[in-house]
């Protein structure tokens, strides 16, 4: 059957799995009367019958057997007062697997539908409570890992992006209308258009438009984080490394080499930033199936590495391995470590200095832990040294509004130089159209559906 806007959808809204609390939203025209077949309220009083954003107390009952299921608190959100503008109800549960799966399939046998990745948010700009570049910020929210990146989220969830940016058509628009006005009068009559006044107003757009490109590579930091990816032979100490880096013991670590078969990754908070760690298996030549699978896996992950930390002993001298590592991770931004600092050195800074020296070196002791600090600066300054600093006001994250915004400064280039020059308002009026579609594009006043598939689809059920 195919979805459409008015289908009423279910979805357990709350992580998978055991838990204090559960929760399942419904949201739709028929949320109502579905909810009223499942929920017996204490006090026996209707559903449609309740204040709206109040919460109630009862049992819900399996409408094919009339077992009960669970106790439960069911908020009711009448339209359009709600996260999606519909009628919206949310039952809060015990947080058990197997109670949310029978409640939410009662649900659908109910008449509620299940609802597709981000349907809840879809249907909240759908009917016009957020804006598109908002909607994209609750999935930002919810992955946040810093303090810095929840900031940037919850102000783009608030309108900050929307308000610059509907700011800027505006002053388009202006510009636009006097244009296409000029374009009803004789030729002759030009000069009474205030050439000036718009050639500043649009200059002073794509200005604004500049500064706001320049947030992108710092916006894009904190919303997708940095990845950084530890390789080297096997038994060198990655693991330590990565477990050290995350202060906790998230990674198997025994003296036996090769215990890392694949890839771990995990989000650590440095200065502010996300840095997504990778652990590897060891670089080096296997006939194992196992192993080979391991160390191609850590190969591919060097692809997409923001950051390489190459780990060498520096109680042994260089080996074939480490050779092999070495050779895997040229071309990258690589930051070697000398592991087990507290052992006598076999291998010093100065040897890798004079072999490599682009590659910076710190020494560390996981065991001891030495030198973690120093890495971490050194890590910080490798991969955010020339970028613009967070700052507050609005901040471009993510890649489809830089690559609109690139396309609107293009266009408004055009049009300020067509202002400059006095040209025909036709062609002006193409560049300042062009322009603003990009700047719709943002916001979603323009769209299409496999635009909105592709943001939606990163969403999580129930949201």
């Amino acid at each position: 059957m195919r979805a459409t806007p008015d289908d009423t959808i279910a979805a357990i809204a709350t992580p998978i799995g055991e838990g204090g609390l559960g929760v399942i939203r419904v949201s739709g025209p028929q949320a109502v009367p579905i909810v009223r077949r499942v929920f017996r309220d204490r006090h026996g009083h209707a559903v449609e019958r309740w204040p709206s954003h109040r919460v109630r107390f009862g049992s819900f009952i399996d409408p094919r057997t009339g077992a009960k299921l669970d106790e439960v608190l069911v908020t009711y959100m009448r339209a359009p007062h709600s996260y999606t503008c519909e009628e919206v109800v949310e039952i809060s549960g015990h947080g058990g697997l197997g109670v949310m799966a029978r409640m939410l399939a009662a649900l659908v046998t109910g008449g509620a539908r299940l609802a597709e990745p981000g349907e809840f948010t879809k249907r909240a700009f759908l009917n016009g409570r957020l804006d598109l570049s908002q909607a994209e910020a609750v999935i930002d929210l919810i992955h946040a890992h810093t303090e810095e990146s929840h900031r940037q989220a919850l102000a783009q969830l608030e309108g900050g992006l929307s308000q610059a940016i509907r700011a800027m058509r505006e002053a388009l628009l202006e510009v636009l209308a006097y244009v296409e006005g000029g374009m009803e009068f004789p030729e002759e009559d030009l000069d009474l258009l205030p050439w000036e006044a718009l050639f500043a107003k649009t200059d002073a757009v794509e200005a604004r438009l500049a500064t706001l490109l320049e947030t992108f590579q710092t916006g894009r930091v904190l919303r997708e984080g940095v990845q950084v990816v530890i390789v080297g032979r096997p038994n060198v100490g990655k693991s330590s490394l990565f477990n050290a880096l995350l202060a906790a013991n998230r990674a198997i670590v025994t003296p036996i080499p090769g215990t890392t078969r694949d890839v771990l990754e995990e989000v650590v908070n440095l200065r502010g930033y996300p840095f997504r760690l990778v652990d590897t298996a060891g670089i080096h030549t296997s006939t194992d199936p196992v192993e080979q699978e391991g160390i191609g896996r850590a190969r591919a992950s060097l692809e997409d590495a923001d950051l390489v930390l190459l780990l060498l002993d520096r109680s042994e001298s260089l080996t074939a391995e480490d050779e092999e590592a070495i050779a895997a991770v040229q071309g990258k931004r690589v930051q070697v470590v000398l592991s087990k600092a507290d052992l006598p050195p076999l291998l010093t800074a100065d040897e890798l200095h004079r072999r490599i020296p682009e590659w910076p070196v710190v020494a560390v002791s996981c065991k001891e832990r030495q030198g973690l600090v120093r890495l971490i600066e050194t890590m910080v300054e490798a991969v955010l040294h020339g970028l613009p600093r967070a700052r507050q006001g609005p901040m471009l994250t993510k890649l489809r509004h830089w690559e609109a915004l690139q396309h609107t400064r293009q266009s408004l280039r055009q049009a300020i130089d067509g202002l400059a020059q006095r040209q025909s308002g036709e062609f002006i009026a193409v560049d300042l159209r062009e322009a603003l579609e990009g700047l719709g594009e943002i916001v979603g006043l323009n769209y299409t559906e496999d635009l909105l598939d592709k943001i939606f689809s990163e969403f999580c059920l129930g949201k």
